[in-house]
């Protein structure tokens, strides 16, 4: 195929054969068309994101710096830059890939993959808008580009629009020709909706174009286990088998005991296991799953005997001995289990998941200095554990430390803006912690992601969030629900009887502001001092001694629906 004129059809079938044969067969292919020279700058480029992928990462980088330093000026240099720029936001080099963007875009307004890369940085930044609008100017230049789709999905889900991004997801794998990748999100967006027939059909539609492809199998599966179809779930084990490699095995599997596990067939799926263990000389991973589903049944004797045995074997294994300390936790020995999880730590096996039970055992066992001694080791240890930090700042919050705890929520949500949880807390202590304009933005700008929740916790946030802006219908929208679903918690409580005393529904608010200080009992906390003036100024109001109005305008703010870890 001599000649540039035929590079469309050659990216075409660089991108069938990574599908399809993998990665090697594709680079093999490139190198082909690198050797034929008609388009080196273009080829050498594919190459060196096929040997980044194949995890040859300085070679790659390298290829592409030497193409981009000699490579002439126009629209191909252009996409070859983004190409690069991507690589090296995978590579943790974000500042280098953002220079390269703008540099793009200074020449090329216009430029589509440079559009997608700014609105994705838009998007973690919680820039939605302008986000979109990025989009829109990409779409305008390639209104069937597939990954502009996506992109805009993501954008609409950070703006709490699932509608809108449904349709999306619906148009990029509609766009894509039902790849792999697009179908996977799309069907897992649909099952988190619990739409699994829909789900099932977009599966089967990527299935029919690749039939082979191990991941889509997967999640069809999970499909049918959630639909309790067993003979189709059987089915997609048997193709699994039929796949090549260890990889889809293993996938087959866990497929086949999570079915069993969900028919309740525990002795069968424990069957299964020592199967498992017995055949490929004591498989690890199955021997553990023996143990811990003897665990999930209750049978702690039975679990402990079956450890013991392994024990006598490889009585230095790491993940044995935590399921030992587990063990002793969970049959009430928490001297025993305290014991086990320090004995790894001091041996140097001491991850994150060590310290975190330590400091659980700690804390059942009524040791809480302790327990705040361990956290503060353990963070000492893995400085970014993300769970060790995520308990940090549950504790400065009770503590009534809040500055300390958005630090932390601060840190967490810049490593990943996706995170509902943590978008939560740090929205809920903007909005409430903080009385400046500036924090409340902040805050609202992060739980646009929130509207249209049936999550109790995040509703209160939303909803209080809503309060502070005025929106006081908005607000009595989410409130009423977050009552309903924390019926025990007084804050929660509390916050709804504001909004229903800001709305001018006097007897609503008092009955609710009763239930919020009945349940805060003896809470010291601010707001249920400020629960008892309003209720006072409210069956007060015949009596012209001031207004609810000017009751609320001087209460400060409570702490709404914050996830704790």
């Amino acid at each position: 195929m001599p000649g540039q004129e035929n590079d469309e059809a050659r990216l075409s079938l660089l991108q069938f054969l990574t599908e399809t044969r993998g990665p090697e067969a594709a680079m093999e292919e490139a190198e082909s068309f690198v050797q034929e020279g008609t388009n080196d700058d273009l080829f050498r480029s594919l190459r060196a994101s096929l040997l980044y992928d194949e995890g040859r990462r300085d070679e790659a980088l390298r290829e592409f710096e030497d193409i981009v330093a000699n490579a002439a000026p126009g629209s191909q240099t252009n996409d070859i830059k983004a190409s690069y720029a991507r690589l090296l936001v995978r590579d943790g080099n974000e500042v280098g890939a953002r220079a390269i963007i703008e540099e793009i875009l200074e020449v090329d307004p216009s430029h589509v993959a440079s559009l997608v890369m700014r609105a994705e940085w838009m998007i973690e930044a919680d820039l939605v808008d302008e986000a979109i609008i990025a989009l829109r100017r990409a779409q305008d230049q390639e209104p069937e580009n597939p990954e502009i789709f996506s992109r805009l999905a993501e954008a609409h889900l950070r703006n709490g629009d699932r509608d809108l991004a449904g349709e999306m997801l619906a148009l990029a794998t509609e766009m894509s020709n039902r790849a792999p990748e697009t179908s996977l999100v799309y069907a897992r967006f649909l099952v988190s909706e619990d739409r699994f027939k829909p789900a099932e059909a977009v599966l089967i539609d990527a299935l029919r174009i690749t039939p082979q492809n191990p991941e889509l199998l997967a999640e069809l599966g999970n499909v049918y286990i959630a639909l309790r179809d067993w003979d189709r779930a059987e089915r997609v084990e048997q193709a699994l088998r039929g796949l090549p490699g260890e990889a889809a095995r293993l996938t087959a599997d866990q497929l086949r005991l999570t079915v069993l596990r969900a028919q309740r067939r525990d002795e069968e799926a424990i069957g299964f296991l020592r199967e498992l263990a017995d055949n490929q000389d004591g498989y690890r991973a199955a021997e553990i799953a023996i143990v811990t589903t003897q665990l999930e049944r209750g049978n702690i004797d039975d679990a402990r005997a079956y450890l013991e045995r392994l024990l006598d074997e490889s009585p230095d294994d790491p993940a044995l001995r935590f399921l030992l300390a587990t063990i002793d936790s969970a049959d009430g020995d928490l001297e025993a289990a305290e014991a086990g999880f320090r004995g790894l730590i001091d041996d140097g096996s001491g991850g994150e998941r060590v310290w975190l039970e330590l400091i659980r055992t700690l804390n059942q066992a009524g040791k809480a200095e302790e327990a705040r001694d361990a956290l503060e080791a353990g963070l000492t240890a893995i400085p970014e554990a993300a769970d060790l930090m995520w308990m940090r700042a549950t504790f400065l919050e009770r503590q009534h430390d809040y500055d300390a705890a958005i630090g932390i929520y601060e840190e967490l949500y810049a490593r990943n803006t996706a995170t509902s949880v943590i978008a939560n807390n740090l929205a809920s202590l903007l909005s409430t912690q903080r009385e400046d304009a500036e924090s409340l933005d902040r805050a609202a700008r992060i739980a646009r992601r929130l509207r249209g929740t049936e999550f109790p916790p995040y509703q209160d946030t939303y909803g209080w969030i809503q309060f502070r802006l005025g929106n006081y219908e908005a607000a009595l929208e989410y409130l009423r629900p977050a009552a309903r679903g924390l019926p025990d918690d007084p804050l929660v409580q509390y916050h709804l009887g504001r909004t229903y005393a800001a709305l001018e529904r006097p007897d609503e608010a008092i009955r609710q502001l009763e239930r919020a200080i009945e349940l805060a009992r003896a809470d010291p906390r601010p707001a249920f001092d400020d629960a008892r003036a309003l209720l006072q100024e409210l069956q007060n109001r015949d009596t012209g001694e001031g207004s609810a109005a000017e009751t609320l305008d001087a209460l400060p703010q409570a702490t709404p629906g914050v996830v704790g870890e």
